[in-house]
């Protein structure tokens, strides 16, 4: 798919329950699409809830394995996770208190990933220096570049437009 024109443009979307997250061609194909990926976990409520609505094949509740995966996926490959919630008869007369929960859950992980960085930052500070040189200079040789067009199509704009 990367070989062709679309491939490299296209956005790709996953809604889990999460109990497959572990699977190791789930997680290949995770990695694979890497930041064109938009994941998704449902979360039907807190854990009484959710298990009460979401069970697998063995009969047992998901709550854990969801929020598993969505910490996982946060924490290892972007921090901008989506989430889902079905309302059913069991979580509709709680969906304030779940909306204070996704709050919560959302703050965690922002806290999280935010003292990850700067710890990554320190210890990382040359390394983080290079990276920051070669994307400036690679910005840098850009727009020279680009100068350079204007200031050599300048003159042979003024001839073909005055002529």
């Amino acid at each position: 798919m990367e070989n062709l024109e679309w491939g490299k443009l296209s956005r790709f979307s996953i809604c889990t329950n999460g109990t497959e997250y572990k699977n190791k061609e789930c997680q290949s194909l995770i990695s694979k699409l890497g930041h064109r990926l938009s994941f998704t976990v449902s979360i039907d409520g807190n854990k009484e809830l959710h298990d009460a609505c979401r069970l697998d094949k063995n009969g047992k509740g998901t709550y854990d394995r969801a929020i598993y995966s969505a910490l996982e996926y946060s924490n290892k490959y972007n921090p901008h996770l989506n989430s889902k919630m079905t309302i059913s008869p069991f979580n509709v007369y709680h969906i304030k208190d779940l909306f204070k929960k996704y709050d919560k859950f959302n703050t965690s992980i922002q806290e999280n990933l935010i003292a990850a960085r700067v710890v990554k930052a320190f210890v990382r500070a040359r390394h983080e220096k290079d990276k920051f040189k070669i994307s400036n200079d690679e910005l840098k040789d850009a727009s020279i570049f680009a100068e350079k067009l204007i200031i050599l199509n300048g003159p042979i704009m003024s001839v073909s437009v005055y002529t």
